[in-house]
């Protein structure tokens, strides 16, 4: 039996194109593109349903619009680059999932035929990820050579920066010294590789997604 699938993703020829491919499996999908006439339609949807979310479509659009749109009953299945995986933390939707965009389309439908109530389901491109070791996912994710894996603390803080936040801002919001934030700095250079010149605040606000994500990883609340 096919499913009720909403698809939120741009009106060009990779939303359209997934559209067909969904429907030739039998699947009812609803492809909405970033028209506010079309997001007010899903508050009037009552049918059980998926909800296939482009990230890049949340970051170009209201994504607290979509949040209160949706019933926390619904299923929500990210798809996205990997270092957009903390996306979905922002979801508290009992059934949810992820996929990489370098995934298969047999791996989508793989995905829509186990997501279950209660789960997340992660795409092999993600459970591969997660397996990794600390330093191994840094790696993937900033794509630079590391010495020793970056700490919490150290992730914390480059979280801190990639938001355009002051070391004294930072300092006061963590409730430690400013004195130790600079030894987070120095010491997060140091872990990279002594021939890179590496311009902390510029790196850390380029890699903003992979930090987040890093982050939330490392605070275990993938299950």
């Amino acid at each position: 039996m096919g499913m009720h699938i909403n698809l939120l993703n741009h009106n060009n020829i990779e939303g359209k194109g997934l559209s067909v491919l969904l429907g030739n499996e039998g699947h009812n999908v609803n492809l909405i593109p970033q028209q506010k006439k079309r997001m007010d339609g899903l508050s009037s949807q009552k049918t059980p349903s998926i909800f296939l979310i482009n990230v890049d479509f949340l970051l170009e659009t209201k994504s607290n619009e979509i949040f209160t749109k949706l019933d926390s009953q619904s299923t929500v299945l990210l798809f996205g680059n990997l270092c957009q995986l903390y996306w979905l933390k922002k979801f508290s939707n009992s059934a949810k999932g992820f996929i990489c965009k370098k995934s298969t389309f047999n791996d989508l439908l793989d995905i829509l035929h186990d997501i279950k109530p209660r789960s997340v389901v992660l795409d092999r491109h993600s459970q591969h990820f997660l397996s990794q070791s600390d330093i191994q996912r840094q790696k993937m994710l900033l794509k630079k050579n590391l010495a020793k894996s970056l700490s919490n603390a150290e992730l914390s803080v480059m979280q801190e920066i990639s938001e355009g936040k002051p070391t004294k801002q930072i300092a006061k919001e963590q409730y430690l010294s400013v004195h130790t934030i600079y030894n987070h700095r120095k010491n997060i250079k140091k872990k990279f590789n002594p021939t890179d010149t590496l311009k902390l605040s510029k790196f850390c606000m380029l890699n903003k997604e992979a930090i987040k994500t890093l982050v939330w990883v490392n605070e275990g609340n993938i299950s």
